[in-house]
């Protein structure tokens, strides 16, 4: 491309060494109106071709770019070759393991929840049946009518939100032992492995890694109403309905309609620990499969990195040398060209 402009700006000054009558036997209009035309058409010309020339270099940057990463990852290949399996499978076991205690501890803590919070409930509806559906003489009374009906309302709303502040004091407990349980330590021991693999890889997949702990950490501190389920709101939210509809009555408040009230009490109990829990189970093991699924994939890069041969190692180094030695010599020939 060199001699091209070469010839162009030779035509270029050619024209102008002839409209200033440096060509001593040339200079009638005619000739010097053909000079000045062709001297603007010239123009056009060279713009053209320094444009192209400016392109080509950044294509060729991008090219050289290309080659880098290519040699990043050549140089990475070794680094993941010599990790020992053993230690790849030890790291594998041990965050397995860490889920099965994750699990484990989530089984026992949602049984342990249950059993004493549907106690609390239950003392709670108690302290309430002895207090107004009880006379004087200590029989049953069907139902209560005004004055003890008054008491009940004021005691009631007390009673549930007790209760269900230690619900989920129990349950947040118990969210904070399960994130605790997955020791971070498990996916900095992941990140030593991702720094072994080239720039462009080690981006991406450290990115991945850093949204899911972002998630993970959102999730864990999001309220535990937060979930599309009647039976997460607070045991206090989910009893105000039938709390309200006692507290408007005008007639008697029955045995048997409290009686109802404790039982859907325990059934919620019991079903928003299990929602609450599970939904931030599932954040976790979302964590352990993603780091299961890169130690799988390291091993399996691992693999096929192992059938190179040295030659073929070496074979690879020589192209991109090659490569990178042409494109170097491409890159200034343009920057020359473009001096």
């Amino acid at each position: 491309m060199n001699e091209y402009f070469t010839s162009l700006r030779a035509i270029a000054q050619s024209s102008t060494e002839l409209l200033t009558d440096q060509y001593h036997s040339v200079n009638s209009l005619e000739i010097k109106q053909s000079a000045t035309t062709l001297r603007n058409s010239i123009q056009p010309c060279l713009d053209d071709l320094l444009q192209a020339q400016v392109q080509l270099g950044r294509n060729l940057i991008g090219c050289m770019k290309t080659l880098e990463h290519s040699e990043a990852v050549w140089q990475s290949k070794q680094q993941v070759i010599v990790v020992s399996n053993f230690t790849i499978l030890e790291k594998v076991g041990e965050i397995s393991g860490c889920w099965n205690r994750i699990q484990q501890l989530a089984a026992q803590e949602k049984l342990e929840i249950v059993e004493q919070v549907k106690q609390n409930w239950l003392d709670r509806i108690e302290e309430l049946e002895k207090s107004f559906f009880f006379d004087s003489k200590n029989q049953r009374r069907a139902g209560i009518g005004f004055g003890d009906k008054n008491g009940f309302r004021r005691e009631l709303p007390y009673k549930v939100n007790y209760v269900s502040g230690s619900l989920d004091d129990a349950v947040k407990e118990t969210l904070h032992q399960l994130l605790q349980e997955l020791n971070i330590r498990h996916l900095d021991a992941v990140q030593t492995f991702v720094d072994l693999l080239d720039p462009e890889l080690k981006s991406k997949i450290s990115q991945e890694k850093e949204d899911l702990l972002t998630e993970l950490k959102s999730g864990f501190d999001r309220k535990l109403d937060n979930l599309a389920d009647k039976y997460t709101l607070s045991q206090s939210q989910g009893m105000n309905c039938k709390i309200a509809e006692w507290q408007q009555r005008f007639g008697d408040i029955f045995w048997e309609e409290v009686a109802s009230f404790r039982d859907q009490g325990l059934t919620k109990i019991e079903r928003r620990v299990e929602l609450v829990i599970n939904d931030r189970l599932a954040m976790l093991q979302k964590v352990v499969k993603w780091a299961l699924t890169f130690y799988n994939y390291f091993l399996s890069l691992q693999k096929r990195y192992q059938q190179e041969t040295p030659g073929q190692r070496t074979a690879e180094k020589a192209w991109i040398d090659q490569q990178r030695q042409q494109l170097k010599q491409l890159l200034a020939n343009v920057e020359l060209s473009l001096k």
